[in-house]
């Protein structure tokens, strides 16, 4: 089974996410971070799921949940979550999107 690793920006980007939601609900916040984490446990478990992103960067591919994206690239031995972002971003214009090693 592949590990996920999450890279420094990913990183920043969950605890941006939360701390954003948790200034108005904190409860929300909790909940947001559950969910997001049981969607990484998907690639975990199913490392190709969610769609290729082809169109943005060679290899990545994002997964939904709710109103946030996880971007990612699949490699053979573990998924690299550069980014986790609101679907309403300007994915292209993203940066620290490049696969990690």
């Amino acid at each position: 089974m592949p590990r996920v690793h999450l890279s420094a920006r990913s990183r920043a980007d969950l605890a941006e996410i939360s701390g954003r939601i948790g200034l108005h609900d904190l409860r929300a916040a909790e909940r947001l971070v559950d969910r997001l984490i049981a969607r990484l446990k998907v690639l975990r478990d199913q490392p190709l799921a969610g769609h290729p992103r082809e169109n943005i960067r060679s290899g990545l591919r994002s997964l939904r949940c709710g109103h946030y994206v996880i971007l990612h690239y699949t490699h053979a031995d573990h998924v690299a979550v550069s980014r986790i972002v609101h679907h309403s971003r300007d994915l292209p214009a993203l940066e620290e999107l490049d696969p990690a090693p």
